[in-house]
Order: C-alpha cells, then structure tokens, then sequence
C-alpha cells in the first residue's frame, strides 16, 4: 500500500458565490485564491487526531512531506507529527476514543 492509497479529495465549489477570504483559506492550511472559484486537492485524515491534512502540490507535482506514524503507518498531521517526534508514543484516534468511551480520559 502506498501513502497515495490514503488520500482523498477536498473541493471547494465557489463558482456561484463570492468565495471564502484568503485569510481563513490560509488557516486551513490552504493557498491563496483556493475560497473563489473551483479548488480541489488530495487531502488525508491525520491518523492520530482526525483532522483533514491537505496536500499541497509544487509546482513540479511534488508533493510536499508528511508526517507517517512508523507504529500505526498512518499519516499525521504537523501538530501530531511533532508531537510524535518529541515523545515518540503513537496515540492513534482509535484508542483515544476508546479511552473515552472507557471513562479513562
């Protein structure tokens, strides 16, 4: 299985509205101009807390790096991922919320 077997898409759909600011589209981790017209990416779901990770492509159709859990072989995204690399514990969202079906956390 390869990293591109995870991915997703994401689109955006603003062709019969005025769009979405490039100010909020830069805080999801977006480029500039993706809130106006038609934008779609791959996108994966960070393996440890659940959020949307969009990819972004260069532009010579490199994809940038990602964070992979070497435990769980999933995808994280940065917060994870450093978070990861600081304490080396994989947390996967499986567990975590088994932990709070359990009452433990």
């Amino acid at each position: 299985m390869s990293l591109k077997d995870l991915e997703g898409i994401l689109t955006l759909d603003h062709r019969d509205s005025p769009g979405v600011p490039d100010h909020m589209v830069k805080l999801a981790g977006l480029p500039e101009g993706a809130g106006r017209g038609l934008y779609e990416c791959p996108i994966y779901t960070c393996g440890h807390c659940q959020r949307g990770v969009p990819v972004a492509i260069g532009a010579f159709g490199t994809r940038e790096k990602r964070y992979l859990c070497s435990h769980c072989r999933k995808v994280l995204c940065d917060e994870c991922g450093r978070l990861k690399a600081l304490t080396g514990v994989c947390d996967p969202f499986e567990a975590k919320a088994e932990r709070r079906l359990k009452g433990l956390e």
